[in-house]
C-alpha cells in the first residue's frame, strides 16, 4: 500500500473512531470508554509514525541528491516530488494535518528549486507530471509550471479544480490559477 493510501485509510479510521466515540461516549462504561480512548491513541500514533517516516524519506532524497550526477539527481527528485505531492494531499484530505501538509509542501518546493539548477530546470523535469494519473500530482506540478507554460498548465489546473471539489487537489489548482491571474498574466 502506498504511504498516501495508508494515511488516508488511517485518517478514515480516526474519523470513524471519533464519530463513534462522540456518539457512544455517554452509553459506555468506564472500561469501554478507556478501551476506546486507547484505540484512538493507537490510531493517531500510527498516523504520526507513517507521516514522519514518509517526510524523513523525502528529506533524505533532497539532502543526498547533491552528490549525484545531474541525470541521477532528476531521476531521484521527480519521484520524490510525486511522493511529496501525494503526501501533502493525503495529510490534508485525511485529517487536515496542516503542519504535515506544510512540511510536505516545503519539501516539494525545495525539489522545484533544486530542479531549477539542473539542466533546463523544473519545466523539463515536471512537465510530464501534468499527465500523471493522480490529480494531486497534476495540481502540484501545475503550481510550479504555470508561470513558464500557462497555455499548457491552465487547462490541467482547471480540470483538477472542476473534478476534485472538496479535496486538496482542487484547492491547490484553484490557488495556482488565482495566483497566475493576479501575478502572471
Amino acid at each position: 500500500m502506498e504511504p498516501d493510501q495508508s494515511l488516508e485509510q488511517l485518517g478514515e479510521e480516526l474519523n470513524v473512531w471519533y464519530v463513534g466515540f462522540v456518539y457512544n461516549n455517554e452509553f459506555m462504561n468506564d472500561v469501554e470508554r478507556e478501551a476506546t480512548r486507547q484505540r484512538g491513541r493507537a490510531l493517531l500514533s500510527e498516523f504520526k509514525r507513517v507521516k514522519e517516516e514518509n517526510l524523513a524519506a523525502l528529506r533524505i532524497v533532497v539532502n543526498q541528491q547533491a552528490s549525484m550526477p545531474n541525470e541521477e539527481r532528476v531521476a531521484a527528485l521527480v519521484p520524490a516530488f510525486v511522493s511529496g505531492s501525494k503526501l501533502a494531499g493525503a495529510l490534508s484530505d485525511a485529517l487536515s494535518d496542516t503542519d504535515g501538509v506544510w512540511d510536505a509542501v516545503r519539501i516539494t518546493d525545495a525539489i522545484a528549486v533544486i530542479l531549477d539548477g539542473i539542466g533546463s530546470g523544473r519545466q523539463e523535469a515536471l512537465a510530464p507530471l501534468l499527465e500523471h494519473p493522480d490529480p494531486r500530482v497534476r495540481a502540484s506540478a501545475g503550481c510550479y509550471l504555470v508561470a513558464q507554460m500557462p497555455d499548457r498548465v491552465l487547462p490541467v489546473l482547471r480540470e483538477v479544480w472542476e473534478s476534485q471539489h472538496g479535496k486538496s487537489a482542487a484547492l491547490t489548482a484553484h490557488f495556482a490559477i488565482r495566483g497566475w491571474e493576479l501575478d502572471g498574466k
